[in-house]
C-alpha cells in the first residue's frame, strides 16, 4: 500500500527536507527541516469585531428587506405585486383557518385562539394596505 506521507524510497515524510550537515570528525548528522508557509495579512482584510446588537440590527435589516421583496409567483397568480411578507400572512391566514375548522368541534379554546390569530393577521394587512392606517 502506498503512502501519501512516506517517500518510498528513503521513508522520509515528504514534508520535510533532510540537510546534512557535520556532526563530530567521522559521523554526518542527518538534521529535518518542516516546511512552512507564512500568510500575510492586510490592515483591510482583518475583520472588525462586531456587536451582537450590531449584527442583530444587519440580519434584521436583511430579513425585512427579502420580505419586503416582490413574490413573483404570488404576483402572477394575483395579477398584481405582492411581497412574501404578504404572501406568508395570507398562508398564515389559511393555515389558522384550516386549524378552527378542525378544532371548532373538539377544542373550542383552541378554535377561539386560531379566530384571534386570523383576525389579527387579517388585521396586520389591512394595515399594510392603507398606509398604516386601520
Amino acid at each position: 500500500m502506498k503512502s501519501l506521507f512516506f517517500n518510498q524510497r528513503n521513508r522520509q515524510p515528504l514534508f520535510y527536507s533532510a540537510k546534512k550537515r557535520p556532526g563530530y570528525p567521522g559521523k554526518v548528522k542527518e538534521q529535518c527541516i518542516m516546511q512552512q508557509a507564512t500568510i500575510n495579512f492586510t490592515a483591510s482584510e482583518v475583520r472588525q469585531p462586531v456587536s451582537l446588537r450590531e449584527r442583530m440590527r444587519s440580519t434584521g435589516r436583511a430579513i425585512n428587506e427579502w420580505l419586503d421583496t416582490k413574490s413573483a409567483f404570488y404576483s402572477r397568480i394575483a395579477e398584481f405585486e405582492v411581497t412574501r411578507r404578504v404572501a406568508i400572512r395570507v398562508n398564515l391566514v389559511t393555515v389558522a383557518m384550516l386549524v378552527a375548522a378542525v378544532a371548532i368541534e373538539t377544542a373550542p379554546v383552541a378554535a377561539l385562539a386560531a379566530a384571534l390569530s386570523v383576525a389579527w393577521v387579517m388585521f396586520r394587512i389591512l394595515i399594510g394596505k392603507k398606509g398604516g392606517r386601520a
